[in-house]
């Protein structure tokens, strides 16, 4: 029997006025902590010539390390939107399969 692991990945995309860079996915391990994480997004960042000063904001979803990087990256932070609207339209569903059981 094959046994299928679920892995972790944060997709770092880069915005301008003019333009997009889509710089990949970072692995997020399983027992990681933030610091490790903000030194990969680094490490990805400085592959492609920017640097954490070329940046205003970040937005992510409400993951809890993530809300814990944004606060160490000292950026301005946005909630993405369309995280929090599947995690609302979902919620009753959610809700549901628990009444159910």
């Amino acid at each position: 029997m094959e046994i299928i692991k679920n892995r972790k990945y944060m997709a770092l995309i880069v915005h301008s006025d003019a333009t997009m860079w889509n710089l990949g996915l970072i692995r997020i391990r399983c027992k990681t902590n933030y610091l490790l994480v903000v030194a990969n997004i680094d490490q990805k960042l400085e592959s492609y010539d920017f640097v954490p000063n070329d940046f205003i904001s970040i937005i992510t979803d409400s993951v809890s390390i993530n809300l814990v990087i944004a606060k160490d990256l000292n950026k301005n932070h946005q909630k993405c939107f369309a995280n929090a609207l599947q995690l609302t339209i979902k919620l009753p569903f959610y809700q549901f399969d628990e009444i159910n059981k």
